[in-house]
């Protein structure tokens, strides 16, 4: 039962990690070009392989 609570556990972290991610690449701010680049995603992308 420990297992499963923990793999559960771990799927919510990545799937966190993962809509974080999505949400950071989905959103930029006002004004700027949509076309570019506005912010490095380089902290989701580490979040998403830390919990991997």
């Amino acid at each position: 039962r420990l297992s499963e609570e923990k793999g559960a556990c771990d799927a919510q972290m990545l799937w966190a990690a993962c809509q974080a991610l999505a949400r950071a690449i989905k959103v930029s701010p006002a004004g700027a070009p949509s076309d570019k680049p506005v912010r490095p995603l380089e902290p989701e992308i580490k979040a998403v392989t830390k919990v991997a």
